[in-house]
């Protein structure tokens, strides 16, 4: 069968989009107001020829919205991810442009057939927050290609100078072509009088906090161990997460144990996803009941992806990490089955980028323990089989 024939069949494709803030009216910047028309009429076009029907990003006055637009405008799905508090989003990356921006703004908003916040909490000048963003809407837009067999790339309209820093368009792109993907851009006619990079400024609030992947784990049936069996535990169960830890060297940034709890911190959600089933793996090797202990003890391991506080605890004189993704992690374990992995979106969404032997499947709307709320949570396991 022709591939004309065939076409029409397919999926239709999926975006990130990304772009610079337009100036405004009467003021210089990487993307003149005096460009507005024929950008957004270029992001219409690519998107027509590319036959897109979802696109995932933020809504930043300039590129963002004339794409976020431009996508409602043909029926396509938006998909709406904000680095963090919306009312805070709004005065850093939209007013600036003006007050039409705010209105334009809202209106997506309104339309937007999901809205997803990386961090419901505040910017504080780290600029790590802005980039967990992008990890998480270019994640999210490579998972929905994959669920429907669809092609994904990102458009983006950049000037076309790279610069440094993880906030940005320039970080965007140079993101998403680390993952091999296909990318278009496209370019606004120079500001010849100013070059001025659209970067946030507000200043940094105390420490600057830092992406870090975490795991929390407790082995269910240790509540009913007798004190004989804590030895075998200890030295069996305990001493083989050790092991596999070990292997890690100083990827793994903290560890902490509790009887059967576990809080490990490592630097990527890729190492982590790996951490995590090298545990549940050397957790089954163990012959349970050669050593006295009850074949129903079992590993579960919940894991988040997120901006954290690296700072020196006062208690334990180390370096430990704080902050509200700390407690969400804690609440992902105790709703994990035994045996497996639960992480949230936003650690499948980071390692959805990463070329790695490791799958997420979606699960649903959990409830999180202790009444924390319902997150979007997903399996991860290696692919069948490998």
């Amino acid at each position: 069968i022709g591939d004309d024939v065939l076409d029409p069949l397919a999926s239709p494709t999926v975006i990130n989009y990304t772009g610079h803030m337009i100036a405004a009216v009467g003021a210089h910047g990487r993307f003149p107001a005096s460009q507005e028309e024929p950008v957004a009429q270029q992001i219409a076009e690519r998107l027509e020829k590319h036959r897109v029907g979802f696109g995932y990003g933020p809504l930043a006055s300039g590129g963002d919205i004339l794409f976020a637009e431009a996508l409602l405008a043909r029926g396509a799905e938006l998909h709406v991810v904000l680095p963090f508090a919306r009312d805070e989003f709004i005065g850093i990356s939209v007013a600036p442009a003006g007050p039409q921006w705010v209105s334009r703004f809202e209106s997506c908003m309104r339309l937007a057939s999901s809205i997803t916040y990386a961090t419901e909490d505040r910017y504080l000048g780290h600029d790590w927050v802005f980039a967990y963003g992008s990890f998480v809407a270019m994640g999210l837009a490579v998972l929905r290609a994959r669920f429907l067999d669809a092609d994904v790339l990102q458009m983006a309209v950049w000037d076309g100078i790279e610069t440094e820093g993880m906030a940005g368009t320039g970080f965007d792109v140079r993101t998403w072509r680390n993952t091999g993907r296909a990318l278009e851009v496209i370019t606004p006619a120079a500001d010849t009088t100013s070059a001025s990079a659209s970067k946030p400024t507000t200043p940094v609030s105390g420490g600057q906090r830092e992406l870090k992947a975490m795991l929390f784990g407790d082995v269910r049936g240790f509540s009913k161990l007798g004190e004989s069996q804590i030895p075998a535990f200890v030295t069996h169960l305990l001493g083989a997460v050790g092991e596999v830890l070990a292997r890690y060297g100083d990827r793994v940034l903290y560890r902490n144990t509790w009887g059967d709890g576990l809080f490990i911190v490592l630097d990527d959600a890729p190492v982590a996803a790996q951490c995590a089933l090298e545990l549940q793996a050397a957790m089954a090797t163990i012959d349970l009941e050669s050593f006295g202990l009850p074949d129903t003890l079992a590993l579960r391991l919940g894991g988040h992806f997120g901006p954290v506080f690296e700072t020196t605890d006062p208690v334990l004189h180390l370096t430990n990490y704080f902050g509200a993704h700390v407690s969400r992690t804690a609440r992902i374990e105790p709703v994990t089955p035994p045996g497996e992995v639960y992480v949230t979106e936003q650690f499948a969404a980071r390692l959805a980028l990463e070329p790695n032997p490791y799958a997420c499947d979606y699960v649903g709307q959990i409830p999180a323990a202790k009444n924390y709320g319902t997150m979007r949570m997903y399996h991860l396991h290696a692919p069948r089989g490998n």
